[in-house]
């Protein structure tokens, strides 16, 4: 555990240098302009057989003495919609299908399925300068199951009500765009209140696009929750991966998404998100596609105003 935070900041002093990485969101920073819509929706497939325990060591998954594995497909969608200048609302929604399966058996252990957590968020460009500032404010609602009904269900969501606030900065140019978003997030059901940075860049190739992020998630307590105790995770429903359940997770995450642009209103990506390091922190890696698409509102000719008209154009008009 002491040696688990030093490690953590001399890997991020590292990567903050590293032409590998990037958002693996596009948005950070950015907001549509008035009446403009943007609209994704894709798949990730997320696996994870291991956790990062509470001193830092990694670990199998194991229930009812089978080592195990998590898979999630998840099916989503999200809009963001410009209401006025420099502001906008978003909505995400989710479907999700979990299984734990045994990894000597080969059959499922658990399983569970239905509409993740549906969140919502209100965007203010604050200022479009060197660097750009947007603040975020984002809200989990927690229509995902997270009891367990069934001794063969998993949850599939927390339960949780989180409120979070995100300052996104960025330098924006014309052939790399960089990235970091400080954010604080409070939860509730008992979950710690956590602190989260975000870091990338992203570079434009003509219409391909590579980014790659380091996501790093910091829980300011440590709770059991619905454990035992803080040393275990073995709370019902969860399956005993702390991808579910985990009420005070520390993690550092690396990402990349490679995009192409088909035409001005229609993007395809590719990505990959992965635990590196960790504490009380699943050891996942997952991989998704996704499909953005980007209207842009019909702009009526300005009409000049009287004052606007020359005057030899008011004297033929007579």
């Amino acid at each position: 555990m002491a040696n688990f935070y030093p490690k953590i900041f001399c890997l991020l002093l590292s990567l903050s240098t590293s032409l590998l990485l990037a958002v693996s969101e596009r948005d950070f920073a950015k907001t549509p302009e008035f009446q403009e819509l943007w609209v994704r929706g894709g798949f990730d497939y997320y696996r994870s057989d291991a956790n990062f325990d509470p001193d830092s060591s990694t670990t199998d998954i194991v229930l009812s003495n089978e080592l195990v594995q998590l898979t999630d497909l998840v099916t989503w969608a999200n809009a963001q919609y410009g209401i006025a200048d420099r502001w906008s609302l978003g909505i995400q929604f989710s479907v999700i299908s979990s299984s734990l399966d045994s990894l000597t058996q080969g059959d499922t252990v658990l399983a569970g399925n239905g509409l993740g957590d549906i969140i919502t968020n209100l965007k203010w460009a604050i200022g479009f300068d060197v660097p750009i500032f947007t603040l975020e404010l984002r809200m989990t609602l927690p229509t995902a199951n997270s009891t367990q009904n069934d001794v063969r269900d998993i949850v599939i969501g927390d339960g949780s009500f989180d409120f979070g606030l995100y300052l996104q900065t960025g330098v924006i140019s014309s052939g790399a765009n960089f990235f970091l978003t400080p954010a604080v997030i409070f939860r509730s059901g008992g979950y710690s209140a956590q602190g989260q940075i975000l870091a990338g860049i992203e570079i434009l190739l003509s219409r391909f696009y590579l980014l790659g992020n380091t996501k790093f998630t910091y829980s300011i307590e440590n709770t059991a929750l619905r454990d035992s105790s803080v040393d275990v995770h073995d709370a019902i429903g969860s399956g005993n991966s702390y991808a579910r359940l985990n009420g005070s997770p520390i993690g550092l995450e690396l990402g990349a998404l490679a995009g192409f642009q088909v035409s001005p209103v229609v993007a395809l990506e590719l990505g990959t998100q992965f635990s590196l390091m960790g504490n009380k922190y699943p050891k996942f890696f997952s991989i998704g596609g996704a499909l953005r698409l980007q209207w842009e509102p019909k702009k009526e000719p300005k009409k000049p105003r009287a004052r606007e008209i020359p005057l030899e154009m008011n004297y033929q008009n007579f």
